[in-house]
């Protein structure tokens, strides 16, 4: 488009009189086009500027749910001197253990993760995953049983806590607890969060907002296509001010028709040819 203006601009400003006089009018239609795309790119920019914002942050914090999810934090105290006591030389150094899988994992499938700009707006939504926060309380009383009956032995019994966090809720422990002295030595609790609440919402009126603003093409328009700017009123008006001599003219036909028809063919060619 800008060069197709800058062409005209040259054409317009030339000394050749006909020359200048044929391409006024495209260049009076020219002037809408133009204006028509400024407005695309500003609404373009309105968009770009709130809605990739948004989905950088939607990604944040799935990002930091995925890290979450990778990470294991633990903490360990051991019975020491005497079966049940717990001292400052039960801990480990240091007290915490944090253990962290940088692996990516499991990846979804493709139409769960690739955006299409073709497809419709559920496949492109942004997943929302409830996150649980759970943590494994084991308490061993001898290498073998829980503390059910039992106090830690010591340096082999021991209370380990172990920080998780997961998109599904743990299911594979017993929820008996600690009801009996057996082998059962894992008690999960864990309640749900939702760190991650509203970016789905968000994420897709985003992907709204910025498909709708890359879905105009006002800015595609080319200056030189004669069937649609010919058809313009302002290449009318201008056509009859320069070839018909008329510079106070503020119409966009004439009485006939062909009198205006007839000089655009003079001065384009048939079809603009």
């Amino acid at each position: 488009m800008q060069r197709d203006f800058t062409r005209l601009l040259i054409a317009a400003t030339t000394t050749d009189v006909a020359t200048s006089q044929a391409a006024l009018p495209t260049l009076a239609a020219a002037g809408k086009v133009i204006q028509e795309c400024q407005e695309a790119v500003t609404s373009q920019i309105d968009a770009l500027k709130t809605g990739l914002p948004t989905l950088a942050n939607g990604s944040a914090k799935l990002g930091a749910l995925a890290r979450r999810g990778s990470t294991t934090t633990t903490l360990k105290i051991t019975a020491q001197n005497t079966a049940g006591y717990f001292r400052d030389t039960s801990f480990e150094d240091p007290p915490i253990a944090i253990k962290s899988d940088d692996s990516c994992g499991h990846e979804q499938e493709d139409d769960q993760t690739e955006f299409e700009t073709n497809q419709d707006d559920e496949k492109n939504a942004i997943l929302e995953p409830t996150e649980y926060h759970t943590v494994t309380l084991t308490c061993e009383s001898d290498g073998s049983n829980n503390c059910h009956s039992s106090a830690p032995t010591q340096n082999t019994g021991f209370l380990q806590f172990e920080l998780t966090s997961k998109t599904e809720q743990e299911t594979s422990k017993p929820t008996s607890r600690w009801s009996s002295s057996t082998t059962r030595k894992d008690v999960v609790v864990q309640d749900k969060v939702n760190i991650t609440q509203g970016t789905q919402g968000i994420g897709t009126a985003a992907l709204k907002t910025l498909k709708s603003a890359a879905e105009n093409k006002a800015c595609e328009r080319k200056l030189d296509d004669y069937t649609k700017v010919s058809t313009s009123p302002l290449f009318k008006r201008q056509a009859i001010r320069s070839l018909l001599n008329q510079p106070n003219n503020e119409q966009d036909s004439t009485n006939p028709p062909d009198k205006l028809t007839a000089q655009i063919t003079a001065a384009y060619g048939e079809g603009g040819k």
